[in-house]
């Protein structure tokens, strides 16, 4: 599945904004124990109110969990 992120990071156009990854449950602990280890570019710093955020090569990682395992892909 990295591989699919790394090729979606890539087709994100460079925003001066700031972009977000929105996952579940299942998939954000994933993100986490990558920046734990340090791997694949996924890292995790504290917001001003000293909280972890864990981000993928600067794009932040946030769970929302309306977001179901069952839901359909999209196209």
């Amino acid at each position: 599945i990295m591989k699919q992120i790394v090729a979606l990071r890539n087709k994100m156009p460079a925003a001066e904004g700031n972009l977000v990854f929105y996952c579940n449950a299942t998939t954000k602990p994933v993100f986490d124990q990558f920046a734990i280890n340090g791997t694949y570019g996924c890292t995790t710093k504290d917001d001003p109110f000293g909280r972890p955020v864990t981000d993928f090569q600067g794009i932040r990682i946030r769970q929302v969990d309306e977001i179901l395992d069952t839901e359909s892909a999209v196209s």
